[in-house]
């Protein structure tokens, strides 16, 4: 199963399995996928944050609107 940021072992672990995933991790095209994505994640959260982000809207609008009417 493929989750974009994480991979997934099964239930039943063999070491030569979890060897193979890490290494794949480490040196491999995997690895660089899931260090792209985490990167762009990484991204898109700090462009969420800063003023006029969707995050920080999001956060002024719950403050102004439901904190501050009482």
């Amino acid at each position: 199963m493929e989750w974009g940021i994480g991979m997934e072992i099964d239930t039943n672990v063999k070491r030569k399995e979890v060897e193979a995933q890490v290494r794949e991790l480490i040196d491999g095209a995997k690895g660089e996928m899931l260090k792209a994505k985490a990167l762009d994640l990484q991204k898109k959260a700090k462009e969420a944050v800063i003023f006029g982000g969707s995050s920080y809207v999001n956060f002024n609008k719950l403050v102004t609107e439901v904190l501050w009417k009482n």
